[in-house]
This record gives structure tokens, C-alpha cells and sequence, in this order.
């Protein structure tokens, strides 16, 4: 069930970069009044062609992706993508250690499986969610929050 959500079009790039950005400019020149394209990878996004993908594809709809790593943070400062989705990874680091441990103390494992639950990137949040990237990370955090390290 999606909210206020009509799929139009399952679009499968085979893991292929270029062939996602040929797909879904193919169907926006068909469509050009799509409001916007929901990526479940960032495949659009890969390579060197992908930022300025976003970009252009940002000038007529709005593009929420799967994603949320440094590299694409800049689309979010400058508008060219609504909102990045992702798991808390230092969530993710922390379990895993704690499993690790456990199993390394030879204490039951109280479920081998976590499922961590999607997180938004967008432009009211992107400062925080950047911050606790680095903080995660142990990685310095330029000086200009907003801008893409």
C-alpha cells in the first residue's frame, strides 16, 4: 500500500548505471509531466554521469533514491534530490559488534537477523544525519557542514 503513490512504471536496469538513466529518460520524454521517481538503488546516481543526471532530471521532477552516502549528499544541499533513504549504519555497526562479541564470549545469539528500519535524508535533517556519519565514521567532518565533503 503507497500513500498518495501511483506506480507507473517498474523500471529494471540490470545493475547497469547508464542503462537506468537511459530508462527513466526514455519514459520522462514520453511522460514529461511525471512529478517525480522513486529509485529502490542509486543506480541513476552511479558513475560519472550521475550527478549531472540528477541534476537535469531535477529540473522537471523530484527524485527520492535509495543511497544516503557522502557522494550524493550534495544533490540534497542543492536541490537536485528530495531526500535520500537509507539505514542507520552506525546502528548497524553497533549490533554487529555486539553479536560478535556475544558469539566471541560463546553467549546465545538472541536472533542472528536485524533488520534495520529505513532512515530519510533530507534538507532539514542532512546537517545532523551528516554529523553522526563522521561521528560513526571517526572521520572529520569538513568545516562547511552543508557542502559535500
Amino acid at each position: 500500500q503507497l500513500p498518495d503513490l501511483s506506480v507507473l512504471r517498474d523500471v529494471a536496469c540490470a545493475g547497469t548505471p547508464s542503462s537506468a538513466r537511459q530508462e527513466i529518460a526514455a519514459y520522462m520524454e514520453r511522460f514529461p509531466r511525471l512529478g517525480g521517481w522513486v529509485a529502490v538503488d542509486d543506480w541513476p546516481l552511479r558513475g560519472a554521469a550521475g550527478v549531472g543526471f540528477a541534476r537535469q532530471l531535477s529540473k522537471t521532477c523530484r527524485l527520492v533514491t535509495y543511497g544516503p552516502f557522502p557522494a550524493h549528499w550534495g544533490l540534497i544541499s542543492e536541490g537536485s534530490c528530495a531526500a535520500l533513504v537509507g539505514p542507520d549504519y552506525a546502528e548497524i555497526a553497533r549490533r554487529a559488534l555486539g553479536m560478535c562479541a556475544a558469539a566471541a564470549r560463546g553467549a546465545p545469539l538472541h536472533g542472528t537477523l536485524y533488520l534495520a528500519p529505513p532512515r530519510i535524508w533530507n534538507s532539514d535533517n542532512l546537517i545532523a544525519r551528516k554529523a553522526r556519519w563522521h561521528r560513526a565514521a571517526a572521520t572529520p567532518q569538513p568545516e562547511d557542514s552543508a557542502s559535500t565533503p
